[in-house]
């Protein structure tokens, strides 16, 4: 299956976005001393 140029475009986009938002989650779970996984 070969995609097209836009395609392709897009589908790199959107994978760079969904990236960067776990990245920054993760982060800022990291940075967050009050966070904590524990459930009640």
């Amino acid at each position: 299956m070969a995609l097209s140029s836009t395609q392709l475009t897009l589908l790199v986009i959107t994978r760079v976005l969904i990236g960067w938002h776990f990245l920054y989650e993760g982060v800022s779970k990291i940075a967050n001393p009050n966070w904590s996984a524990y459930a009640t």
